[in-house]
């Protein structure tokens, strides 16, 4: 199943942050732990061995909904499938003929340290300030940094 993710408007979600929203798809699955027979165990007990079976409960849920935690896969709900739903406008590719929107991230910036996957950095840190440059439909907006 492609997911297309997107950001509407402030009244919506508040921040508009589309990384903030990938975050959420991807952790979305463990929602439901925090009312699951473990936590409330943990909550009552606030034994280590409930901690254990609380975690082992989010890593087998996370497990499970493991594609949309790979961040190739994550990233591509808002690079490449927004194009692949709407065949019909030039979307989705860097090419002759398409809207080019287009971020440039410095990737030695310290929210995307240690940076050993980059792709990790950018599905699911805050890269905001890391942002040198947007290009949005072919013009470039803002100021660097």
């Amino acid at each position: 199943l492609k997911i297309c993710l997107g950001s509407d408007a402030a009244c919506s979600n508040d921040s508009m942050n589309v990384q903030q929203e990938m975050r959420s798809l991807a952790g979305g699955a463990v929602f439901g732990v925090h009312s699951s027979p473990e936590a409330r165990s943990f909550i009552e007990t606030g034994s280590l061995e409930s901690a254990r079976e609380l975690q082992n409960k989010r890593n087998k849920i996370l497990k499970a909904s493991s594609p949309l935690n790979e961040p190739s896969v994550l990233l591509d709900t808002v690079w490449a499938n927004p194009g692949e739903f709407s065949p019909q406008l030039p979307v989705g590719k860097i090419q002759e003929g398409h809207l080019a929107n287009l971020l440039i991230v410095n990737c030695d910036h310290a929210c995307l340290w240690p940076n050993l996957d980059p792709l990790r950095g950018l599905a699911f840190a805050d890269v905001a300030n890391a942002i040198e440059g947007m290009c949005v439909a072919g013009k470039w907006v803002g100021e660097r940094g």
